[in-house]
């Protein structure tokens, strides 16, 4: 039977056609939004999950770090000692690397089961072991300034003490291409021009003042222009700008890390600073010395070693008593232990060393190189929590009197001052 087709344009739309019409395009429109719809909530209610993780693990990390602090105070009625704090975060038995040189944070996996408190406070969140450095035996960049005349006196003893320490770093290199690996130090050239450089980095003026300085009006590296800071150093980071600098005008030993989490690789972070740390009466930029409470046999050892020089008179008895380093510390950590008595005064020092007919003979210089307990921390907190991490970055001066005991301030709070803080 023929189909007849009448006028299109006569014949108006009947309403049941219409309505088909709008039900497919609404069912249509419909789908893509859903789609739409399911995605985009499928991301917000991911970004909520993160953002209420990131949340509690960064509630987490605050909390310890005014745990940390708390400690550190000497506990809630301030009567705990520093070692006695220290021995409970990191107890001799199980310690794996000395106080000073603590290893970076890691996670501690079941803590919830052994502390019922910790989970119920903060369930799910996985803490890590806390890095709380003292760090009073750094050598502080900011010693090396303007008011010390380049190559008196002062400024020699002061160079060589950077350089002692700058001439243990070594840069693992592999040979040819049977990848033997070899260490590489770095030259006395390339040390003592970037002490120079960290001079004219740091002085007061534009001019060049240190012979074998390599700064000039401005640091070119890559695309940026840095010019000459002219003051003292805020961050350790700047080091990297004048390292960058020395490696593209060829002295390639400079690819010290800032810091490091391989075990053994030198970084600038593991023994400088920019504070005033060690003993601050009459020193603005700080004196260094060495925690001999904390510390272990080689911490000492090397710590008496970075001021030996040997530019100095043998009879000196000043260097014949840094020349008996080795001697010193195992009679102050007996076996280099690092679980011996603490020393309750300078003067309990000075006897050790007498008693022992290996440093029977030595002169008194304790005063110039111990100190019985730290005022400057470096501390690196770390939670995390369904795969978030929250971290805490601090630096922390604390005040003490001759007892060790931190001071209270005329508001009757404890004298502890945060002078860096990240939290991220």
């Amino acid at each position: 039977m023929p189909i007849k087709i009448g006028n299109l344009n006569s014949d108006p739309p009947t309403p049941r056609g219409i309505a088909l019409l709008i039900t497919l395009v609404i069912i249509a429109l419909l789908a893509v939004y859903m789609t739409e719809f399911s995605f985009d909530t499928h991301l917000e209610t991911r970004g909520i999950r993160n953002f209420q993780a990131s949340f509690k693990a960064r509630n987490a990390v605050k909390s310890l770090f005014k745990a940390t602090l708390v400690g550190l105070q000497g506990g809630l009625n301030g009567e705990v000692s520093e070692k006695d704090f220290f021995d409970q975060i990191s107890p001799p038995s199980l310690r794996m690397n000395s106080l000073l040189t603590p290893s970076k944070p890691e996670k501690i996996e079941g803590i919830q089961l052994l502390l019922p408190g910790l989970a119920q406070s903060f369930p799910n969140v996985s803490f890590y072991t806390p890095y709380i450095r003292p760090i009073d035996h750094l050598f502080n960049l900011n010693r090396i300034n303007s008011k010390i005349a380049p190559e008196k006196a002062k400024d020699l003893i002061l160079k060589n003490e950077f350089t002692n320490i700058l001439s243990r770093y070594s840069k693992t290199q592999s040979t040819e291409s049977n990848q033997n690996l070899s260490s590489a130090n770095l030259s006395l050239e390339s040390i003592q021009t970037l002490y120079a450089s960290i001079y004219d980095w740091s002085d007061k003026n534009a001019e060049i003042d240190y012979f074998d300085s390599n700064i000039e009006g401005h640091i070119q590296i890559d695309d940026t222009e840095w010019e000459v800071k002219d003051s003292a150093f805020d961050k350790l980071s700047e080091i990297m700008l004048l390292q960058s600098k020395l490696f593209e005008e060829g002295y390639f030993e400079f690819q010290i890390p800032f810091d490091s989490q391989k075990t053994g690789e030198n970084s600038w972070n593991q023994n400088f600073t920019v504070y005033p740390v060690g003993k601050k009466e009459g020193q603005p930029f700080g004196d260094p010395r060495i925690n001999v409470n904390l510390g272990d046999g080689d911490d000492i050892q090397q710590f008496l070693e970075r001021f030996s020089n040997p530019g100095v008179n043998a009879s000196d008895k000043e260097q014949q008593y840094l020349n008996r380093a080795a001697d010193i510390a195992s009679v102050l950590k007996p076996d280099f232990s690092q679980d011996a008595q603490g020393f309750k005064s300078m003067n309990d020092i000075k006897t050790r060393l007498r008693s022992d007919p290996s440093t029977s003979d030595l002169n008194d210089y304790h005063n110039n190189y111990f100190i019985l307990w730290s005022n400057w921390y470096d501390i690196h907190l770390v939670t995390e929590i369904e795969n978030v991490k929250a971290e805490v970055r601090a630096v922390v001066e604390v005040k003490r009197d001759e007892n060790g005991k931190v001071e209270k301030n005329d508001n009757g709070e404890y004298a502890i001052t945060i002078h860096e803080f990240q939290l991220r």
